[in-house]
């Protein structure tokens, strides 16, 4: 039986400066829609049940989990597919 030729596979890659972009604008929207509705970030956390340093990290795109950012989406009423059409396609520096 003859063994079949392997197929190269070629994946896009993502570099760990364009994902620090994506989560820095993740976070400025996130940020942004927070004080928009006018929430402290101490009430916000309490009602997403993050802690408030949690929050402030998730704000400035550090420390973002898949978790945190559905929660932080939930309070802000926001459904995800929503928020992602609605962030930059290409982060800002």
């Amino acid at each position: 039986m003859a063994r079949k030729a392997k197929q190269k596979v070629i994946i896009q890659t993502i570099s760990d400066k364009e994902i620090d972009a994506i989560h820095l604008a993740i976070g400025k929207t996130l940020k942004a829609k927070r004080e928009a509705i006018g929430v402290t970030i101490d009430d916000f956390a309490y009602q997403v049940n993050i802690s408030r340093s949690g929050l402030i990290r998730i704000e400035k795109g550090q420390d973002l989990t898949l978790r945190s950012l559905l929660k932080v989406l939930r309070g802000l009423g926001t459904p995800p597919e929503d928020f992602f059409d609605a962030l930059p396609q290409k982060p800002q520096k």
